[in-house]
């Protein structure tokens, strides 16, 4: 499942909004990121796409056994996105040398993203 080019748009548009609402200028953030930013969106678009799939099914079976698959697939889109985003950015380090206020933004949003589609599941399932 890969995101076309608009969906990945519209996943760095609402990260770098995050961003700024952290008081992270988009500069910054582009020149702290780097090259790991667009992979690091990209993975977060494909996250996005597997939530909305998530919770049509959720919507649709309201069975919470059919949602739990999509959602296991999630959580790993979601390791996947910090992966790529520390490999981009030169590998483990990156925990220690990214500045503090965007490596809490970068995990803030990610985990907010993952639980605010795990609720959104959970409300339609019994």
């Amino acid at each position: 499942m890969e995101p076309n080019q608009q969906h990945i748009n519209a996943e760095r548009e609402r990260f770098l909004a995050y961003l700024g609402s952290r008081g992270i200028g988009r500069t910054t953030a582009a020149e702290t990121l780097g090259n790991g930013l667009d992979k690091f969106v990209s993975e977060l678009a494909k996250l996005h796409e597997m939530g909305e799939t998530a919770l049509t099914t959720a919507r649709e079976t309201k069975d919470g056994y059919a949602v739990v698959n999509p959602l296991v697939k999630m959580r790993l889109q979601r390791d996947r996105a910090y992966a790529s985003l520390f490999e981009a950015l030169g590998g483990a380090e990156a925990l220690f040398t990214l500045p503090q206020p965007i490596l809490s933004a970068v995990g803030d949003y990610t985990r907010q993203k993952y639980e605010g589609i795990e609720n959104a599941c959970m409300l339609h399932v019994r």
